[in-house]
């Protein structure tokens, strides 16, 4: 469904999708492209999301009434910024999916009632080392104990290749406390596969407040595979 910011008689901003076309905005200002259906392969990361998101709406069921109302009270104080930049409050469920979404993505107990806001820590990105034949590693420092660092990463790209925002996926999860640099290499080759020496790769990091569910923002280091 397609979003637009309206001024006076007219639509200044646009976002999302609308019957064949899409409407985007980089750098270089607002585009709309032709709406082009990808391919679902059902892959087991696919597969967990979804499980995910079912059982949490089979969860969100089985609340009481009286925890409903609470996390529909809680939802305005947990504000986010859409595509235009605009504060916009989650509903109850949305503000339930999401929290839980990321305690379950950083191995947690979910939570059944809502949280205060808290602090998130934010893992800041460092050096990265990406060897297509040998080590696999990202510094980074910000967190402790009370989060989980989220490891999200795209699949070798051509050397050319800067943008892969909507190619970034999940991969592993650290103690926040864990020793800098992560070794990402296993999960990383699980995933995608080794690399090859000259191809673009982007690692971001993302906190989880193991108590709250909240996430921060994405920090994001990039390179090429090098040899070892």
């Amino acid at each position: 469904m397609a979003k637009a910011l309206f001024s006076g008689v007219g639509a200044v901003d646009m976002r999302g999708k609308l019957n064949g076309s899409v409407f985007s905005k980089n750098r270089s200002g607002s585009y709309v492209r032709v709406k082009v259906t990808p391919t679902n392969p059902q892959t087991a990361e696919q597969l967990t999301a979804r499980s995910t998101l079912t059982t949490l709406s089979q969860e969100w069921r089985t609340l009481t009434a009286a925890q409903i109302a609470a996390w529909n009270a809680a939802a305005p104080s947990f504000i986010r910024t859409n595509v235009f930049g605009n504060g916009v409050a989650p509903t109850g469920k949305n503000l339930y999916t999401a929290l839980n979404t990321n305690l379950k993505n950083s191995g947690a107990a979910t939570i059944s009632d809502p949280p205060a806001p808290a602090e998130v820590e934010q893992p800041i990105a460092g050096a990265l080392v990406m060897e297509f034949d040998g080590d696999k590693t990202v510094a980074y420092t910000g967190t402790t104990a009370a989060s989980r660092v989220l490891v999200w990463a795209c699949a070798p790209q051509s050397a050319g290749r800067r943008s892969v925002k909507s190619l970034m996926r999940l991969i592993a999860t650290f103690a926040g406390n864990t020793a800098s640099p992560l070794d990402i290499a296993s999960a990383y080759n699980a995933r995608f596969g080794t690399g090859a020496d000259g191809q673009y790769v982007a690692v971001e990091l993302q906190g989880v407040n193991l108590t709250t569910g909240q996430a921060s923002l994405r920090t994001k280091v990039d390179g090429l595979f090098t040899a070892a």
